[in-house]
C-alpha cells in the first residue's frame, strides 16, 4: 500500500491518493482504506511546512487519535525538511503504523497534514550534517535520492532512541504491532535486549548453518564468549500477527533456564538481522562424539547422556515449548565424561522462515530420519519430540546414522509413515522405552 504524496504522484492523476498492496499497514487501517471507493485528494498546503506536506482527505473522521489506535508509536517530534520551505523546525504529532509515518499539526487534528511512505525507501540515522542545531536529532534519508531528506529532533534522548528503533524496523521492511512493541519493552526492562554495540562477531568464524540461520562465535561486552544465531529473513516479516508471535517466542525463550538446555541470554539487532545470543558450549555437538570411533562410550555413560537429554526435554515440554528438530547435532556437549549435555535450537521452527524448498522442508518436517510422521500435521503435539528422542537413543547405542542402509530421503519418510522402525539395538536396556517413544500412535509416546 502506498499513499502517493506530492513528490510521488502518478502522471495523469495529480490529486489522487493511490493505494498498492505491497506496503505493510495495520489490517484494521487497511480495511478502512478499502471500504472507501473515493480515497480522497491531496492538496498542497499554502504556507505549510513544505511541499511534501499534504492535507489528505481520506476519511474525514480519521483523526490523529483514531490513527493512534492502529499505530505502533505516536507522539510529538520536531520536523524539518521535505520541501523548499523547510528551513524552520515545526512541532508535529507523529503516528507510525506499518510503512506510514503520518504527521498532524496537533494530536486532536481530524486530518493528517502529511505522510512519509513507504518507509522501506528510507534509511534512518543520527543527523550529523552541517546544519545540525539540536541535541537529539536524527534523519530519514531516501535510499535512491529521489526524494528529500527529513530531519527530526526529540526533546529527550529516550524519546529519540525509541523513535529511531521503531522507525528502523519499518525501514528494514518489518511490520510492528502495539503488542510487539509492548513485548519488546518488557524484554528491554528485563535486559534481554542486547545493544548491538555490546556484541562483536567475526564474519568468518561460523560454528554452523541451518534452515533457521547461521551460528557464529561472538564476544559479548568484550569479555564473554557467546554463540550468535543470525536468523534468516526476519526483516521480511510483513504481517503484524507474525511479528507479534515472533516477539512472544523471544520472550519465552529468554526466560527458559535449566542445566540441560542452552540458555538464551537475549537477542540483538545487528547488521539487518535479529540475532539470538546464547551460551557458547565449547565441547561441540553430540553427533561428532557418537561417530568418532576413538571416543569410548560405555553403557553407563550412554544411559547418563540419555537421562540428561530427557531432563532437558521434559523441562521444555513443561514450558509448552516443542523442539521439533531434536537430533545429536542439536545437543551440545559441556563435559562428555560427566554426561553434561545441553539441548539447543529449540522453539525456532515456529519463528523462522526458510527461503528455498530445502529450508522450508526442514522448518516444517524437522530432519529426515528423526521426524515423527505426524509432524507434517498442523495439530501435532510435543509427542513429536519423543519420537526424535527414540531415534537419538538408537543412534547413541548403535553409533550409526539412522536408516543408513537407505539411499534416498523419500525412502526413509515412506518407511516411517508406514510404521516401520529400525531394529532395537541388542545392548540397549531401554528397548521398550524406545518402542513407546517412536510408536505410530503418538498418544503412547512418553519419556517417563
Amino acid at each position: 500500500m502506498e499513499i502517493v504524496n506530492h513528490d510521488q504522484r502518478r502522471p495523469g492523476s495529480p490529486d489522487k491518493v493511490h493505494i498498492d498492496s505491497d506496503t505493510a499497514v495495520s489490517p484494521t487501517l487497511r480495511n478502512k482504506f478499502r471500504k472507501n471507493s473515493a480515497f480522497g485528494t491531496t492538496k498542497g498546503t499554502s504556507g505549510g511546512d513544505s511541499a511534501m506536506e499534504t492535507s489528505i482527505d481520506f476519511f474525514p473522521s480519521l483523526a490523529a487519535s483514531d490513527v493512534d489506535r492502529y499505530s505502533v508509536k505516536s507522539g510529538f517530534l520536531f520536523k524539518r525538511g521535505g520541501g523548499k520551505r523547510s528551513s524552520a523546525w515545526k512541532k508535529r504529532f507523529f503516528v507510525l503504523t506499518g510503512q506510514f509515518l503520518f504527521y498532524f499539526k496537533t494530536e486532536k487534528e481530524k486530518k493528517p497534514q502529511g505522510v512519509i511512505n513507504p518507509l522501506r525507501d528510507y534509511i534512518i540515522d543520527d543527523d550529523d550534517d552541517d546544519n545540525k542545531t539540536k541535541q537529539f536529532q536524527f534523519k530519514l534519508t531516501p535510499r535512491r535520492g529521489e526524494t528529500r531528506t527529513f530531519h527530526f529532533y526529540a526533546q529527550t534522548k529516550t524519546e529519540k532512541d525509541e523513535w529511531k528503533e521503531m522507525i528502523r524496523h519499518a525501514c528494514l521492511g518489518s511490520s510492528y504491532s502495539k503488542t510487539s512493541m509492548e513485548i519488546e519493552g518488557k524484554l528491554k526492562r528485563n535486559y534481554y535486549d542486547i545493544p548491538s554495540k555490546d556484541l562483536e562477531w567475526n564474519p568468518n568464524d561460523t560454528l554452523g548453518k541451518g534452515a533457521s540461520g547461521v551460528v557464529k562465535k561472538g564476544l559479548w561486552l568484550k569479555t564473554t564468549e557467546v554463540a550468535i544465531k543470525a536468523l534468516n529473513n526476519l526483516p521480511e516479516f510483513t504481517d503484524e500477527d507474525e511479528m507479534t508471535l515472533f516477539m512472544k517466542e523471544i520472550e519465552t525463550l529468554s526466560q527458559l533456564r535449566h542445566p540441560n538446555i542452552v540458555p538464551m541470554f537475549g537477542y540483538c539487532r545487528k547488521e539487518g538481522y535479529i540475532c539470538l545470543v546464547t551460551e557458547f558450549v565449547r565441547g561441540g555437538d553430540l553427533h561428532s562424539k557418537i561417530h568418532d570411533p576413538s571416543i569410548n562410550l560405555p553403557l553407563r555413560l550412554k544411559i547418563s547422556l540419555m537421562v540428561s537429554i530427557a531432563r532437558g526435554m521434559v523441562y521444555l515440554h513443561s514450558k509448552k515449548v516443542i523442539h521439533r528438530d531434536l537430533k545429536p547435532q542439536n545437543i551440545l556437549v559441556e563435559n562428555l565424561e560427566e554426561a553434561k549435555v545441553k539441548v539447543c535450537d529449540f522453539g525456532l521452527s515456529t519463528i523462522t522462515k526458510g527461503t528455498d524448498e530445502a529450508e522450508q522442508q526442514e522448518k516444517v518436517f524437522g530432519s529426515v530420519g528423526y521426524a515423527a510422521p505426524e509432524l507434517i500435521t498442523i495439530d501435532h503435539s510435543e509427542k513429536v519430540d519423543n519420537f526424535s528422542f527414540a531415534v537419538v537413543m538408537w543412534e547413541m547405542f548403535k553409533r550409526e546414522r539412522p536408516w543408513s542402509w537407505m539411499t534416498h530421503s523419500i525412502q526413509i519418510v515412506e518407511a516411517v509413515n508406514e510404521g516401520k522402525r529400525m531394529p532395537v539395538p541388542d545392548d540397549c536396556p531401554f528397548g521398550s522405552l524406545m518402542e513407546r517413544c517412536w510408536d505410530q500412535d503418538p498418544k503412547k509416546a512418553t519419556f517417563l
